[in-house]
């Protein structure tokens, strides 16, 4: 039985663009971080969360919204759309575009080839991908229960669903952040997780401003959409967690040191 101080390391092309963790090692992408258990978890944490959101929501539309508080809240949108010029209305549907549908599901597609062949497994594709669409499940869910309208200001874009919580903001954190602890947990390079790190404050620094700017939100939906895009990604971690170690403990073969973990950080 080869072990993996034994076996030699060989590089993609893609991946010779990474410095990787010491052990680094080709594998066939056999493992993956999901069983049917899984499934049941998500299912639980969908159902729960749900729950969660939408008691939150008709707290926020019966508790916040007809207080003081409430109507500082609704104040930001009036003086937002009081300030609003063209060159900021551009500016502000510029910055929503990454949590676009069209926009996700694009980059899901992408990723889905780019990830096995750079870092040669699955568990990142399917911990983001689980993580989105448990985010886009419970948000869709709990803004249907909650049917908060959105803000009485002119907006300057459109959306099928309700005002709580954000949508796009859960999405962006979510999805760029789940990106940002990707690359930390494969790659070494301090460019590479600089760079990451400014992508996943920018996109959803900026998708907080542009939705308020556009709208589309009260500042306590942002909220609700951030707490929603961080339980999202703790969730889809641990399920996909204890998946991986449930396969490995199935599969009694060799297993490279990136199948081992999802977090595959060297220890400095």
């Amino acid at each position: 039985m080869p072990t993996s101080t034994s076996t030699p390391v060989r590089r993609t092309p893609l991946a010779a663009l990474f410095r990787p963790r010491p052990g680094y090692v080709e594998h066939p992408l056999k493992a993956w971080p999901y069983t049917w258990k899984s499934v049941g978890y998500f299912v639980a944490a969908f159902v729960i969360m749900t729950a969660v959101w939408s008691l939150a929501g008709f707290a926020v539309t019966g508790w916040l919204a007809p207080s003081a508080l409430g109507e500082s809240e609704a104040e930001i949108n009036f003086w937002l759309e009081d300030n609003r010029t063209d060159p900021l209305n551009t500016i502000a549907r510029v910055l929503s575009v990454p949590s676009d549908t069209w926009v996700k599901v694009g980059l899901a597609a992408v990723l889905l080839v780019a990830f096995p062949l750079v870092l040669r497994r699955w568990h990142d594709w399917a911990f983001l991908i689980g993580a989105l669409v448990l985010e886009v499940c419970v948000y869709g869910a709990a803004s249907s229960i909650v049917g908060r309208p959105r803000p009485d200001v002119e907006r300057l874009t459109t959306a099928p669903t309700q005002s709580f919580p954000s949508g796009h903001m859960a999405a962006a954190v979510t999805f760029y952040v789940g990106l940002v602890i990707i690359v930390h947990w494969n790659t070494v390079s301090p460019l590479l997780r600089r760079s990451s790190i400014l992508l996943g404050v920018v996109i959803p620094v900026g998708m907080f401003i542009s939705r308020l700017y556009l709208g589309m939100h009260y500042l306590s939906d942002m909220i609700g959409g951030i707490l929603l895009g961080i339980t999202a990604l703790v969730v889809a971690f641990n399920i996909a967690q204890d998946g991986l170690e449930e396969t490995n403990a199935v599969e009694k073969r060799f297993q490279a040191p990136q199948v081992e973990s999802l977090d595959v950080t060297p220890e400095v």
